[in-house]
């Protein structure tokens, strides 16, 4: 439950306040519509802190070439356009897709953006009597194509006692979508929101819903690598659309430790 009440308040980039005779909230969303034409995989490291007592984890970009074997996830972004092909020099994709890194964004979706708007606003609490009026400008990221298949593996080492090729997906769990919906395509209807507390944790049950893509989603490792470390990999991610494309990229080479 708290994990997703936290990505619904990644939500929020902005916000203002003011004396009001009754407390509201006001979502203003900034709405992002994509096709899917690319699927890029970035490798993140996760940190623990605690602030005032409580602890959080922190998920960061993977800037060097390796990472310990308990802290490393996946992210895995969509879009309809390589970002990296608008650079003078090669990047890396970051674990977060910036909106503002395109102005490439297709027809939206009244329905989809309409189920989405409920969905935020059932969802926030409102505290009865007087308080503060907050008005939140939201970046609101959604995608136009289902997609029939999604596989995680390996290009060229062995990891989780599979070899290269083969799926890793039962060893992976995401443990974020953004933005944190899921609609069926067929009819375009929004299955899990902000209020879900059971959210799919599997790939395959994901799968099974006949998703929309999502424009970002985040998978942790469930198991420990039982594989001797340090171990020199690269990740692979495959998606095929319902159109029948099918879309791949590869991780630069990292060395994941103890």
């Amino acid at each position: 439950m708290k994990k997703f009440i936290f990505i619904c308040l990644v939500f929020t980039i902005n916000y203002s306040c003011r004396p009001n005779e009754n407390w509201r909230e006001e979502a203003t969303f900034n709405w992002y519509a994509r096709k899917v034409n690319n699927v890029f995989i970035a490798i993140g490291y996760r940190t623990d802190i605690t602030w005032y007592g409580n602890s959080y984890t922190e998920k960061h970009d993977l800037d060097g070439d390796s990472v310990s074997s308990n802290s490393f996830f996946l992210a895995v972004l969509t879009s309809n356009y390589d970002p990296r092909s608008h650079q003078d020099t090669i990047i890396s994709m970051p674990i977060k897709f910036n909106s503002h890194m395109s102005p490439y964004f297709d027809e939206r979706n009244a329905n989809i953006e309409q189920q989405i708007q409920r969905d935020y606003d059932k969802n926030i609490s409102h505290p009865n009597g007087k308080g503060l009026s907050y008005d939140f400008f939201i970046d609101a990221e959604y995608r136009l194509t289902e997609i029939t298949n999604l596989k995680l593996l390996t290009l060229n080492t062995r990891l989780f006692g599979k070899d290269a090729g083969e799926s890793l997906n039962d060893f992976f769990d995401i443990i974020v979508y953004n933005l944190p919906v899921i609609f069926t395509a067929p009819t375009e209807r929004l299955v899990y929101g902000c209020g879900s507390t059971d959210m799919p944790t599997s790939i395959d049950e994901w799968l099974s819903l006949q998703p929309l893509a999502q424009e970002t989603m985040w998978f942790t490792p469930n198991i420990a690598v039982p594989e001797k470390l340090p171990l020199n990999v690269q990740f692979v991610v495959e998606m095929t659309t319902k159109e029948g494309a099918v879309l791949r990229d590869t991780t630069k080479m990292v060395t994941i430790t103890k």
